[in-house]
Formats: C-alpha cells, sequence, structure tokens
C-alpha cells in the first residue's frame, strides 16, 4: 500500500510538470484542451487516493474531511492518537484557509472538472462590442478591392452573432472597416467611434469553473480558484501529511 502511495504522489508530479508546460501553451492560444483537462483530472485524482489509502492503512476508513470538532471525532474513532492529532492540523472547518474542503470537493467530482480563463482587460483592441444593440446584425469586417487582412501564425477572427469581433494576430491593409468603423492601418484598430467599444483581452490563469452547479452545491457561489496554484498547493500538502504520517506510524 505504501508503494502504492508513493507511486501515486511521484505520478502526480510528473503530471504536474507537464500541465505547467500545457498551461503555458493553451494560455498563448486562448484555448483549453482536452490534453490540458485531462491533467487537471487525473492529478486531483491522483492526489486523492494516497490520503484514502494511508488513513484505510492505519484505521480501515477514508481520510477525514469534518465540518465540526463532533464530526471529526466521529471520522477518527479508533484512529491512534498521535495520528488524530496530526489529521486534527489539516482539518479547515475552523480555518480562514479552506484547502481540505476545496480539494475535497474537486476531486469528488474530478472527472466533470471545466476550467475557464481569467481574464485581464486592457484599454486597446482585439476585443469589438457594439454600444448600441445591432438588431439581427452579427460582427462585420469589411474591405474593399484594395483591401486585405494577413494572418501571423496562430492569428485568428471571430465574429458574434451579438456584433462582437474578436481578433489576435492579424494586419489589415487598404480600406478595411469593424462594423462598419474605418480600421487605422498604422494601428491596425478601429478609429474611434462611439458606436463601438475596443479592448484587449489577456488571458492570465486559467480557474475552476466557477459557476459549475456541483461546485456551487459544495462551495457556494462567488469561489474563484486558480488551477495551477491549487495542484501545486495540493501536491505539496498530500506529501507533508503522507510524510508526517508515515514517519511517526
Amino acid at each position: 500500500m505504501l508503494d502504492q502511495i508513493d507511486y501515486l504522489i511521484s505520478v502526480s508530479a510528473r503530471r504536474l510538470s507537464n500541465l505547467k508546460n500545457l498551461y503555458i501553451l493553451n494560455l498563448k492560444n486562448k484555448t483549453i484542451s482536452i490534453d490540458l483537462l485531462n491533467e487537471v483530472r487525473g492529478i486531483l485524482s491522483d492526489l486523492r487516493d494516497p490520503l484514502d489509502y494511508l488513513t484505510k492503512l492505519i484505521y480501515k476508513e477514508k481520510f477525514p474531511i469534518a465540518n465540526s470538532d463532533n464530526d471529526f471525532k466521529n471520522k477518527t474513532k479508533g484512529c491512534p492518537s498521535e495520528i488524530v492529532r496530526i489529521l486534527q492540523r489539516y482539518q479547515d472547518y475552523d480555518k480562514t484557509d479552506k484547502w481540505l474542503k476545496y480539494f475535497s470537493a474537486l476531486s469528488n467530482i474530478h472527472k466533470h472538472i471545466r476550467l475557464v480563463p481569467q481574464i485581464r482587460t486592457e484599454k486597446e483592441v482585439t476585443n469589438i462590442s457594439p454600444n448600441t444593440l445591432r438588431s439581427g446584425l452579427g460582427g462585420r469586417i469589411g474591405l474593399n478591392s484594395n483591401s486585405s487582412i494577413s494572418f501571423k501564425p496562430g492569428g485568428f477572427i471571430s465574429l458574434g452573432s451579438d456584433g462582437e469581433v474578436n481578433y489576435s494576430g492579424i494586419i489589415f491593409s487598404g480600406q478595411a472597416s469593424i462594423n462598419n468603423v474605418a480600421v487605422d492601418n498604422q494601428t491596425n484598430r478601429p478609429v474611434y467611434s462611439p458606436d463601438i467599444t475596443t479592448s484587449n483581452q489577456i488571458w492570465v490563469n486559467f480557474l475552476f469553473n466557477p459557476h459549475d452547479e456541483e461546485l456551487i452545491k459544495k462551495l457556494g457561489s462567488n469561489v474563484n480558484i486558480e488551477v495551477l496554484p491549487f495542484l501545486q498547493k495540493s501536491l505539496e500538502i498530500v506529501k507533508l501529511i503522507v510524510e508526517e504520517v508515515i514517519l511517526i506510524s
């Protein structure tokens, strides 16, 4: 059983290393790939199992995740007192840091985990949105016979049904327009117009989807958990728990 625990922790460490590379690539490309999702789901699963294996080895029960002192006492009956003291330190029902609560909720639904980007918005260009409702009109890019669009590697254009236009890594030439507003070839942005708002969205991190119904049931609303920092913290805490328990077992 101890070999299995060590193995799962080492697998999690390798997966986390791979996740860091996927993280950078997906943020750069503004995508959420299935490879990224699979690594996140796998790490959550691989880190939860060692905790349960550890306590089952000692007193035949799953790792205690309690919501009160009485609940903790009930879930650690039969566990040696010196181990109880260690497990108690990692309970969070009376703490501000709710790592264990979040870890429990996320690992329980790991197969259905979804991510969303955390976005920093700067006043530049990339996202063009109409300031008034364009009834029945989607986002539009206009080109005349003397104008063109060239794409840099990874460049894209997305036209929304609500009038939004998103683009990145493209260069306009000639007399182009976006939602009937002329594009300045020097800045590669639409000229000022009261009819549109221009902004640049930069993906800076991924969050576990805070709108997921199962997470809301377990954690409440408005809980924003950054994926990579949380998984890094989880690996370190799981390793600490295992090391401390094995040391005195």
